[in-house]
Formats: structure tokens, sequence, C-alpha cells
């Protein structure tokens, strides 16, 4: 049981990664491609005495990844932003754990944060509900290195 267990588990993650890459490399031709994406993540189980901010995130992170060039359309609905809805002004900071950074061919830098439970856009004004399919998207690439991320990359995007 085991080990049929720890192989399903092993092809979930396959197709994430999969899924992850495809969506980053392929598109329709009227998708726009942006310079990059960087995402920044911290394990999302991990607890600290004080909240991560983005700039914690980005100097002591667990894994980072850029994909460049990118197509910002496609990555955009893989993140579900059409589903950010306004918030109620926090009172305090979101704990972060993720940091996304997509910029454009002109240097518009667009951010996107999330904690534990949300999705936020770059002011914090909306948010949306993560769950654990959203977080398991970006758990894929914590069970790579980079050589074998590098490869699942070039053998997906040619």
């Amino acid at each position: 049981m085991r080990c049929e267990c720890l192989g399903f588990i092993n092809r979930l993650l396959i197709n994430i990664a999969f899924s992850l890459v495809s969506q980053a490399c392929f598109g329709d031709d009227d998708w726009y491609l942006s310079k990059r994406a960087d995402i920044y993540l911290k394990n999302w189980g991990e607890e600290h005495r004080a909240g991560l901010t983005a700039d914690d995130i980005r100097g002591n992170y667990d894994v980072h990844f850029r994909i460049s060039p990118i197509n910002s359309t496609g990555f955009l609905n893989w993140l579900g932003v059409e589903a950010l809805t306004p918030t109620v002004p926090m009172k305090y900071a979101p704990d972060l754990r993720l940091v996304i950074e997509l910029e454009s061919e002109t240097g518009h830098i667009l951010h996107f944060y999330a904690d534990e439970f949300n999705l936020y856009n770059q002011d914090f004004s909306k948010s949306k509900t993560i769950d654990c399919e959203f977080k398991m998207r970006f758990l894929v690439r914590l069970q790579l290195d980079q050589d074998q991320w590098e490869g699942l990359r070039r053998w997906v995007c040619g």
C-alpha cells in the first residue's frame, strides 16, 4: 500500500510540475509575453515569531525560480487573479509565504503575495482564498533540485 501511495504522490507531483511549466511555456498567439516572472517561496507550514514581509521572503527564501519569458496572460489565469475581490483593510500585515513579481517588457512590475490562506494583489486591496491545490502548484518546485527543474523545463518547453 505504501508503495502505491508514494507512486501516486510522485505522479501527482510530476503532473503538477508539468502543468506549471507548460502554462509558462505555451500559449495562443494573442497572449502577451512578459519579460520574466520571479517566484519566491518559503515553506507554507513554517512558523515564525514575527510575520514575514515580502522583503523577508526575497532575502531568505526556500525556493526561487524565474520563468523568462513568460506568457503573462496564461500565468495570471493559472494564478486565478480574476477571482480576487475587494478586501476589508487589514489591521496587521499578513504573514507572507509567497512573492510573485511579474515584469513587463516595459519594466513595469506587478506583484502578488500569498500567506497560508489568501492570495493578494500588490496593494493588498484584493484577495482570494487559496486551497491546498494552489499551494501544491508551488510545493512541487521544492521537490526538484535545480538540475531536475531545468531538465523538466527543457523537456516540456523544448
